[in-house]
C-alpha cells in the first residue's frame, strides 16, 4: 500500500535504531504475534498516517498500528517518539499525551488510492480500502522545555481500513502487512564488520556504533544514542542518530578494542576494550544531545558494553 511505502524509510531508520539500542522498553514495530491479534479482532483493522511542520525546523508525523499511535517529531539527527494507546475507527482517532497534549480528528476522505474486494470464498463484506483525505479537529502537542509547540486543526494524511472478511476456514484474518525488513549484503569478511553496543538498564540510556568496511571504499558507519522513558501511561523515545566518517569508529576484533568519537548531536569519545577477567571496560566522555531533556552520558556506572562481528540486518 502507498502508506506503507511511503512511511518505510522512517520506519526502518527508528526501528534499526532501537534495535541497535537495545533499551529495555524502547519504540518497536509490532511483533508478528501483535499483527496476529490485531488480525483476528472483530473491528476491522485501520492505519493512519499524517505529517505537519513544527517550526523551528522540526517537523511531526502521527502513524499508528493496531490502537497504538506514535507521534515522531523529527529533526536534524534528533527525534521524538511519543506512543500511547488510542481510540481509532473509519472516522477519526483519539489519543491522550498526558499533560502534554492531544490529538482528536475525524477524517473525511478526499480520494481512494486503492480499494480491494473480498477474495472469492468470503462472505460479501466491506471492501479493504486506501483513502488520502484530511484530519481536522484538535491536534496539540507542548514538548518538554517547549522543544515543540504543535496546535493545528488539520492535517493532510492517509487512512487505511482493513475489513475482517469471512472467508470460512480462514476464520476471518486479513493478511496484515508486516514492517519492511532491512537487509544489509555487501560482499564483506566477519574482520570488516562491527557492532558496538551500550546501554544501561538503571539510566534506560544506550548507544550504538555500527559499520561495514566494504570492498572499493563502500564504507558505511552508523551511530544511535537515546533514551527510553516511561510517563503517564506514554512510551517515551529520545534518539540521536546519523552516519558519519569512518574515522569516527575504529576496531580491532583480534585485540578487543574499539574507540568512536561520533559528531555531533554526539560530543565527547569513548574507548571499548575486552578483558580476559570481568565484562569488558567502557570509557570516555561521550554524551549526546537530546530533544526535551538534558544531555546524557552514554558511559559511566551502570554500563554494560559488547563487541561483536556483526551488523544489523546481516
Amino acid at each position: 500500500m502507498l502508506l506503507l511505502m511511503r512511511r518505510a524509510s522512517i520506519l526502518v531508520f527508528l526501528l534499526l535504531s532501537a534495535s541497535l539500542l537495545a533499551i529495555p522498553g524502547s519504540f518497536a514495530g509490532a511483533s508478528p504475534a501483535q499483527r496476529e491479534a490485531a488480525a483476528s479482532q472483530a473491528d476491522p483493522d485501520i492505519s493512519i498516517e499524517f505529517e505537519l511542520g513544527a517550526g523551528q525546523g522540526l517537523r511531526a508525523q502521527l502513524e499508528t498500528y493496531a490502537d497504538t499511535v506514535t507521534l515522531t517529531i523529527l529533526g536534524h539527527h534528533q527525534y521524538v517518539s511519543y506512543q500511547v494507546k488510542g481510540e481509532l475507527s473509519p472516522s477519526g482517532l483519539v489519543a491522550k499525551f498526558g499533560q502534554l497534549g492531544e490529538v482528536s480528528v475525524t477524517f473525511s476522505p478526499t480520494k481512494t488510492i486503492s480499494s480491494q474486494q473480498p477474495p472469492k470464498g468470503c462472505k460479501k463484506d466491506e471492501a479493504s480500502t486506501d483513502r488520502e483525505g484530511i484530519f481536522s479537529g484538535t491536534i496539540k502537542l507542548t514538548g518538554e522545555r517547549e522543544y515543540v509547540r504543535l496546535d493545528a486543526t488539520e492535517a493532510k494524511g492517509e487512512m487505511v481500513v482493513m475489513p475482517n472478511w469471512h472467508c470460512g476456514s480462514r476464520k476471518g484474518k486479513n493478511v496484515v502487512p508486516s514492517p519492511p525488513v532491512v537487509t544489509h549484503r555487501a560482499s564483506t569478511s566477519k574482520e570488516d564488520v562491527a557492532t558496538l553496543k551500550a546501554s544501561s538498564r538503571v539510566s534506560g540510556g544506550g548507544f550504538s556504533a555500527a559499520a561495514v568496511r566494504g570492498p572499493k571504499g563502500r564504507n558505511y558507519t552508523f551511530f544511535a544514542g537515546g533514551l527510553s522513558e516511561h510517563r503517564e501511561s506514554m512510551k517515551i523515545f529520545r534518539l540521536a542518530a546519523l552516519s558519519a566518517p569512518t574515522s569516527t569508529f575504529l576496531f580491532n576484533h583480534a585485540k578487543g578494542t574499539a574507540s568512536v568519537h561520533p559528531p555531533w548531536p554526539f560530543r565527547g569519545s569513548a574507548s571499548f576494550k575486552r578483558r580476559r577477567k570481568g565484562p569488558p571496560a567502557w570509557r570516555g566522555s561521550l554524551k549526546v544531545a537530546l530533544l526535551g531533556a538534558d544531555p546524557i552520558a552514554l558511559t559511566g556506572p551502570g554500563y554494560r558494553a559488547s563487541l561483536v562481528r556483526d551488523f544489523p540486518g546481516d
